[in-house]
This record gives structure tokens, sequence and C-alpha cells, in this order.
């Protein structure tokens, strides 16, 4: 009868450990799973208040375009969030992406109608993009992408 009792005794603490350990891997699943959906709904409440619009576009020579991006969404960017964004460009024969760069190929901008270092609602920044090769005729789409994933495109023409 005693070898029955510390039998069972054996058992429960095997059960209890056994309970306490699936109640700990549970509790951690529930954190990531929180901690998860804490940075989903950041990220997705970032992306809702950015709006940006491409206003104009034209190519001020043969290897370069000048466009004019809008930031009408409820985020201030910082000089450095800007310098984060992509340019792509697609022309009659390829897809271009293009990065921020002061100096050779890629893109610049400077903030036009801002009293301050940051891109905020209503104000404008002007982008060059400068390209290796020239631009042949026809239509072209620039697409302004920001560094949370906001994109906005432009299409324009050349003779």
């Amino acid at each position: 009868m005693s070898s029955t009792m510390i039998s069972e005794a054996i058992i429960m603490v095997a059960v209890i450990i056994a309970g306490s350990m699936l109640t700990q891997v549970f509790f951690i699943a529930i954190t990531k799973f929180q901690y998860s959906s804490n940075w989903a709904t950041k990220d997705l409440s970032e992306k809702m208040l950015t709006s940006i619009l491409i206003i104009y576009a034209t190519n001020s020579s043969s290897n370069r375009v000048v466009f004019w991006v809008k930031n009408i969404g409820a985020i201030s960017l910082t000089r450095q969030l800007v310098k984060m964004s992509d340019v792509i460009l697609i022309s009659p024969s390829c897809v271009s992406e293009f990065s921020y760069s002061d100096s050779g190929s890629g893109w610049s901008f400077s903030l036009l109608n801002s009293e301050d270092e940051k891109w905020d609602y209503g104000e404008t920044i002007q982008v060059t993009l400068r390209l290796d090769n020239s631009l042949e005729p026809g239509d072209y789409t620039l697409i302004f992408v920001v560094y949370n994933g906001v994109k906005t495109e432009y299409t324009f023409s050349i003779g």
C-alpha cells in the first residue's frame, strides 16, 4: 500500500511539473504574439498616416529627371527617413531602382517650403534623379517609395 502511495505521489509531482512547464510555454507564446500584434498595429498605423503625392515630373536634361513630391499625410519625415526612400523609373526598355546619393547616379532632394529639417504635412520636396544613360523618347513612370513602403506614381512622356 505504501508503494502505491509513493507511486501516486511521484505521478502527481510529474503531472504538476508537466502542467507548469506547459503553462510557461503557453505564456511565452502569448507574450510573443502580443509583441508581434503590437508591432504590426504600430506599423499599420504608421502606414495609414503616411501619404505622399508626386505633383509633377519632367526631364531637365537628357540624363536628369526632376520631380516634386508633396507630403499629404500626418507623419513628418526626417531627412534621414527621406534618404531611406527609393526611386524607381520604368522606361520603355527597362526598370531601374535608384537609392539616395549626393553625387553620381542616384537621387537627391531639397525641402522647398520647410521651416525646419522635417518634411511635414503640406510641404514639398524637389527630387533630382541623375541617370547614367540618356532618356529616350517614350512614356516613363516614376515611383517614389518612402521607408515604410508607402508609394506614389507619376507617368510622363518625353517627345
